[in-house]
């Protein structure tokens, strides 16, 4: 049962994004996982891709 949710707050080309992304994916607690952005981008669409999130 997932309890919560995580929003992962993306903006342009951050070099933080995906480790902030596999921390929050490999927590030990099961959650679910979005990614949260003003601004899309190829570079934010293909991590949340990657691992297999959605983009709102």
């Amino acid at each position: 049962m997932i309890s919560h949710t995580f929003a992962v707050c993306a903006y342009g080309e951050s070099p933080y994004l995906e480790k902030s992304i596999r921390s929050v994916v490999h927590q030990s607690v099961r959650s679910r996982v979005i990614v949260c952005t003003s601004t899309p981008c190829a570079y934010i669409e293909n991590l949340a891709k990657k691992y297999q999130l959605p983009i709102m």
